[in-house]
């Protein structure tokens, strides 16, 4: 059992670190009884991995230090087995491609007989490839993976995944299905389908919303919630809130979740982290500093986190990660705590009864969108995003068209977002702007194959030339991906599904971003962050006015000047980055949340003045208004509203 320490004191409770993926008796024959005597030095290293020492690991995995071990190795099998062990440990230790190389090497030795399951391997290989941006290495593993082991699903939903991280979205929820005809109760493969459902240009909310009930009614059924809870039904005391989220580290959830965290009021709220956490990293550890407790329960069993839950009383859990990656949806179809909600992560409903509340707001989803919901919508007064930055912020440099005969725009969202009818709006905007230019930046853009796959797309879409007005660039240091930004004039957002971090990074780095307004949540990102703002007037209604907005703010340097000049401190001046409001609004939600259950169990609360108070009403954002730095928001703000509205626009298709 977990131990407190002094309440006046942080505390952490059952730490526990994931050990380097190794083989078993099922893949390798033999491998466990050679563990048992694994090497020396081997051993040392997955020590070291597993108590965070990762430099000290790196030191150890030089390539000098490998090649020097397996000198000394004449036997094949065992040579087979080190080089496996290697590439586990490379992976654990976050050198994800020499790890996928290391696994790619094992399968071009001459003499595999020795191995059971070739599959195993190439899929080991093609999820590596895959996680450094190499699609095409990826999708070659995985689809060799797939015709040595027909239907397995692992294999079919790493290739999903694969296929999907290019664009491919139908076709990756065709191999989704075909899983889950063999897999009725696959996990990880129904929850990535219904990611999957949020990309479709044409997908609809009562679609989303029927599938996401079949799911819950199949892999999460409400019979498996406990009905009864022993929290004590005081309205006004301080509250256990405990986040569970795969995400507790270098990941775009931190940048908004970590302001909440910061901006909790420790007087009125315990705050608890439950960490699923593949990958520990530094953000990690900063992370786990800032909870009053927390618990690692990567690999650890559902029913036994729910006795985690239930032990530590929480009274309100928050799921973080929706339908995505590494969720724990599956705990909280247990319901372990009295009141449980979800936040951040997701774009949609979870389909579970279990969940009481989404948190979100009136901008992101409109209210007619609570009948595709399961879960009732909170909507946070000054938006649900708390922005970040943190302490990494590039010099903004001068406007990069002032300095070339051309405007160059910009997207560095995710690939599976650039859907074709938005690459269609980019070409009508490059084609209507003479000599301009679009910067793609995404991880796979390393990758010849694909590259010329979105050439050949943007040359269907009867964009000339394309080679030489769109670069590609692909993964790069979190410094190299901002100070790109200073290569851009104006950032263009995708459709249907908007960026989040890449739009407020744009911003950060005085970048105007267009984006285009949908229906859903997922479609609607672009809007929310601009109206934090007040600078919604960015945001289109129809692809013909996304392409008038861009093109008309193409012709105006002097405008584009003055936003660049001003943008960073406009963004600080809003509420998108004043974590004091949006906790507080958070706050104000948990309360109001606790003090409905306590009257749906008989307990009577007495209206007062407090702040914890159903009558309390929360700061709003005009409380701390841009409009009072007119130097921010003045010339340019005035012009772009009424330019960007009114100016006809010619030759646009």
């Amino acid at each position: 059992m977990a131990k407190k320490k002094e309440p006046s004191k942080r505390r952490k409770i059952d730490r526990r670190t994931p050990s380097a993926k190794v083989l078993d008796q099922t893949e390798f024959p033999s491998y466990c009884e050679w563990k048992r005597n694994m090497p020396d030095w081997l051993s040392k290293i997955q020590s070291l991995i597993d108590c965070r020492y990762i430099a000290q690991a790196h030191r150890l995995l030089s390539e000098e230090e490998i090649q020097k071990n397996l000198e000394d190795i004449n036997d094949t099998r065992i040579k087979l087995f080190v080089r496996y062990t290697v590439a586990a440990l490379l992976d654990s230790a976050g050198q994800v491609e020499r790890a996928a190389q290391y696994y790619t090497d094992i399968l071009d030795i001459p003499d595999t007989s020795m191995v059971k399951e070739l599959s195993v391997l190439y899929r080991k290989a093609g999820l590596l490839w895959s996680e450094c941006g190499r699609y095409t290495q990826a999708i070659e593993h995985l689809y060799k993976a797939d015709q040595l082991e027909p239907d397995n699903t692992n294999t079919l939903n790493c290739l999903a995944g694969s296929i999907m991280k290019i664009g491919r979205i139908e076709e990756s929820m065709d191999l989704l299905r075909k899983a889950l005809t063999i897999d009725p109760q696959f996990r990880e493969g129904y929850s990535n389908l219904l990611l999957d459902f949020n990309y479709l240009p044409d997908g609809k909310s009562s679609e989303i919303f029927a599938e996401s009930k079949k799911w819950a009614e199949t892999q999460a059924p409400a019979n498996l919630a406990y009905a009864n809870h022993d929290n004590s039904l005081d309205p006004h005391r301080k509250l256990h809130i405990g986040y569970i989220s795969p995400d507790f580290r270098n990941h775009s959830v931190t940048f908004y979740f970590e302001s909440v965290l910061d901006g909790h009021d420790r007087n009125k709220f315990e705050i608890y982290g439950y960490g699923n956490v593949a990958k520990p990293d530094q953000t990690t550890d900063r992370l786990i500093d800032k909870f009053d407790s927390y618990r690692d329960i990567y690999k650890v069993d559902d029913k036994e986190v729910v006795e985690f839950i239930r032990s530590d009383s929480i009274d309100i859990l928050v799921d973080l990660a929706g339908h995505t990656g590494k969720n724990r949806l599956h705990v909280l179809a247990y319901k372990p705590a009295p009141i449980q909600a979800t936040y951040l992560g997701y774009p949609n409903t979870t389909g579970m009864t279990q969940v009481d509340y989404r948190l979100t707001d009136a901008i992101a989803d409109t209210p007619d969108q609570q009948q595709y919901h399961t879960e009732k919508l909170v909507f946070l007064p000054n938006g649900f995003l708390c922005y970040n930055p943190g302490e990494l912020q590039p010099t903004v440099k001068g406007l990069p068209m002032l300095h070339s005969d051309y405007i160059t725009f910009g997207c560095f969202n995710n690939i599976n977002k650039l859907s074709p009818g938005i690459i269609k709006i980019w070409v009508d905007i490059l084609n209507a702007v003479p000599n301009s230019r679009l910067i793609l930046k995404f991880a796979q853009g390393i990758d010849s194959q694909v590259r010329e796959y979105y050439y050949n797309l943007f040359t269907e879409h009867r964009l000339e030339n394309p080679h030489e007005r769109i670069t590609f660039f692909g993964w790069l240091t979190n410094t190299q991906h901002l100070e790109l930004y200073n290569n851009v004039d104006i950032a263009l957002d995708t459709y249907p599904y908007n960026g989040t971090t890449t739009t407020c990074q744009a911003l950060l780095m005085g970048v105007p971003v267009i984006t285009l307004a949908g229906s859903r949540h997922s479609s609607r990102v672009g809007l929310d962050i601009l109206t934090r703002l007040e600078m919604q007037f960015f945001a289109a209604q129809s692809p013909q006015e996304y392409v008038k907005k861009a093109v008309t703010l193409a012709s105006k340097p002097e405008a584009l000047t003055q936003i660049r000049k001003t943008m960073r401190q406009r963004l600080a001046a809003s509420p998108l980055c004043n974590y004091e409001l949006i906790a507080n609004d958070i706050e104000n939600a948990y309360r109001q949340m606790w003090h409905d259950y306590c009257c749906s169990r008989g307990f009577e609360i007495k209206q007062s003045k407090s702040r914890q108070d159903t009558d309390y009403k929360p700061r709003r954002s005009s409380d701390r208004t841009i409009n009072q730095k007119p130097h921010i928001s003045g010339i340019w703000h005035n012009f772009c509203h009424l330019s960007l509205m009114s100016r006809p626009l010619n030759n646009v298709g």
